[in-house]
């Protein structure tokens, strides 16, 4: 059985000890932000087990601890670990590929208030050109996306994502620096890979066209108002900055040309408020 990565999160919580959890299993990898593989529930009254493909999955409350055990049942192989009555948000990657998460009813029922708010007032068409529509522009996350720290040709504190009709690259991997392209740009604050994980949704803060070249058009989304000098997210570890996409005059970037480059990863829609 492949190796766990175990990530636990304490949050301060007034909420009663016996509340019931709500667990959730998602692939990573998949283009839809709220595509749940598998879901179950367990109290701290009653023990929870569940499978999930090759994974028997079991909580129990011990000693004043919530008790997790994944259990490999072709290898035999499992891992244990426990957490406080009280803790909020329980993680685990099952595998590279799928994760376990589980929350209180109070935190899920909150997680599922944000998934409203964060849906767009209105869509756009596949054939609409980016370049009209400047105002009340917002980006969702599809897939997770994972800004690799380990990069040389970036600039200080600054680390990209390009993509390329599917294809994700860094700033030091060789590519088709004429084909069209869309770059993803996050400034850091740790010295680690970071992640904006799937579901997130980032308001444009200014949409700005720049038709300087005898052969490119480029459209620039930014999440900082240069103005005010805030950003859409701020948090410890990164902050959004921009995505450029990098176009050739020949083309229209519609949105189902963004889709293509971006390999679905990234929507665009109207978000008013």
């Amino acid at each position: 059985m492949k190796s766990f990565s175990l990530l636990s999160l304490l949050l301060f919580s007034n909420i009663l000890l016996a509340e019931n959890r709500v667990c959730l299993i998602k692939n990573q990898d998949v283009l839809v932000s709220d595509e749940v593989q598998h879901k179950f529930s367990f109290g701290l009254e009653k023990p929870g087990q569940s499978t999930f493909q090759n994974y028997l999955i079991m909580f129990f409350n011990r000693s004043g601890y919530i008790h997790l055990i994944v259990k490999d049942t072709k290898s035999g192989s499992k891992i244990s670990s426990q957490y406080g009555k009280d803790q909020k948000h329980i993680a685990l990657n099952i595998t590279p590929h799928f994760r376990l998460n589980c929350y209180t009813d109070s935190r899920f029922a909150k997680m599922n208030s944000l998934m409203e708010e964060n849906k767009f007032d209105a869509t756009l068409a596949d054939i609409a050109e980016l370049k009209d529509y400047k105002s009340n522009i917002a980006l969702k996350i599809n897939k997770t996306l994972t800004f690799k720290y380990n990069q040389k040709l970036v600039q200080k504190g600054m680390r990209p994502i390009l993509f390329q009709y599917g294809n994700i690259y860094t700033a030091d991997d060789p590519r088709d620096e004429d084909k069209n392209h869309c770059t993803f740009q996050v400034g850091i604050k740790v010295n680690k890979d970071i992640r904006i994980y799937s579901g997130t949704l980032l308001k444009v803060k200014e949409v700005n066209v720049f038709n300087n070249s005898s052969k490119r058009i480029v459209i620039s989304y930014s999440f900082v108002d240069t103005t005010a000098g805030k950003k859409t997210i701020e948090n410890t570890e990164y902050s959004p900055l921009s995505l450029e996409c990098s176009i050739r005059k020949q083309d229209k970037l519609t949105y189902d040309l963004f889709k293509k480059i971006t390999g679905e990863r990234i929507e665009i829609g109207i978000k008013n408020k």
